[in-house]
């Protein structure tokens, strides 16, 4: 990835404690220009806000919004780094999210995720 400051994405941050802490490793090494963290619980997000402020995390440079992965509205390639853990299963259509997110990482960008994958058909 160049050497830039880095437009960074979080889907289903629950509490946050992922996005502050990269959020304060890039601040340390001057490489980001802003966190966004998306979830859909107003305690949670309220949480991850207030951390952020105690940890002196810039305002300008974390942003936690309340919004389910059907909605996003990003414009495309938006986002050098996007990451989620075990939360697509959240989604109407994964197919449709993860064609959407492709078109929003920028072409040089990281896309990271994990999630809970269990098909029916296999034995447990």
């Amino acid at each position: 990835m160049p050497d830039r400051k880095l437009n960074v994405l979080e889907l289903g941050s629950g509490r946050g404690g992922l996005t502050r802490f990269l959020a304060k490793k890039l601040i340390e090494i001057d490489r980001l220009e802003k966190i966004t963290a998306l979830n859909v619980s107003d305690k949670e997000n309220e949480m991850n806000v207030e951390r952020a402020k105690r940890e002196g995390i810039p305002e300008n440079q974390f942003e936690v919004i309340n919004v389910d992965f059907d909605n996003l509205r990003y414009e495309g390639e938006t986002f050098d780094l996007i990451f989620s853990n075990d939360a697509f299963m959240h989604s109407s259509d994964q197919g449709k999210l993860f064609k959407y997110l492709a078109s929003i990482t920028k072409k040089d960008g990281i896309f990271v995720f994990s999630d809970i994958i269990e098909d029916p058909n296999v034995d447990k």
